[in-house]
């Protein structure tokens, strides 16, 4: 857990950079014993919201 307190520290630094968000995302993954979900890479913003519109805009 400290290593965990550790790097949300350093990400607060980080002052919004998200180019290793999908890093991030598999590191907390692997300390909660993930077994599906794994990131395998970081969305294009026309991705994401191809996504967010796929996945939450539903009629």
């Amino acid at each position: 857990m400290d290593q965990l307190r550790k790097d949300a520290r350093y990400r607060e630094e980080m002052d919004g950079d998200f180019s290793t968000v999908d890093d991030d995302h598999n590191f907390l993954w692997m300390i909660e014993n993930g077994s599906i979900g794994k990131a395998k890479g970081i969305l294009t913003q026309k991705e994401e919201k191809e996504f967010i519109k796929d996945t939450f805009c539903k009629e």
